[in-house]
This record gives structure tokens, C-alpha cells and sequence, in this order.
């Protein structure tokens, strides 16, 4: 069950990243669309972080989820992309309280 919401959350920062960078072929050049860029570009490198059994990659997907979940409003992301973050966030604060769990379990 752990490796395969850890799969989810892979694909799901995949898809995000993938999507952000994407976007700059959609929308005009600015430099609101160039830091959703490079946010892309985050999600891509913790997506390959998220593949291993560390906890670092866990705390940094939910950690850069954190300003489209404080900001929805302003953002000018579509839907499906926030709804993403949402449950990268969620999938990701699942498995960091579950994996810190198991380590207490372990000492």
C-alpha cells in the first residue's frame, strides 16, 4: 500500500511538473508563467527524489504544494492542476506521518 501511494505521488509530481513547464507554450511570457515554470522544473527533481525510501522527498512535495494551497485564489492555474497539488499535498503528508511513525516503531 506504501509503494503504491509513493507510485501516486510520483505520477502526480510528474504530471504537475510537466503541465506547469507546458504551460509556458500557452500562455504569454511573463514572469508569473516563467516561476510557474521553474516550479515545474521543482516538481520534476522531487518527483525523482520521491522515488526512493527518504523522507526529504516527502517533506519537499508538500512543501512546494504549500503556495497554491495558500493562494488558490490568486493563482492562475487551472483547476485539475490545483486539485493535483491538493493530492500531492495530502498523499505526501500521509506517507511522511506514516513513515516518521514507522521509524518511532523501529527505535
Amino acid at each position: 500500500m506504501v509503494r503504491f501511494l509513493r507510485f501516486i505521488t510520483v505520477c502526480l509530481s510528474v504530471a504537475i511538473g510537466t503541465f506547469l513547464i507546458g504551460q509556458l507554450w500557452m500562455v504569454s511570457l511573463d514572469t508569473a508563467s516563467l516561476i510557474d515554470a521553474g516550479r515545474g522544473v521543482l516538481f520534476l527533481l522531487v518527483a525523482l527524489g520521491l522515488i526512493g525510501e527518504q523522507r526529504l522527498g516527502l517533506a519537499l512535495s508538500a512543501l512546494i504544494c504549500l503556495p497554491t494551497v495558500v493562494s488558490t485564489p490568486l493563482s492562475g492555474l487551472t483547476p485539475l492542476v490545483i486539485s493535483a497539488q491538493y493530492a500531492l499535498l495530502g498523499a505526501s503528508l500521509v506517507l511522511l506521518f506514516a513513515q516518521v511513525k514507522r521509524d518511532r516503531t523501529t527505535l
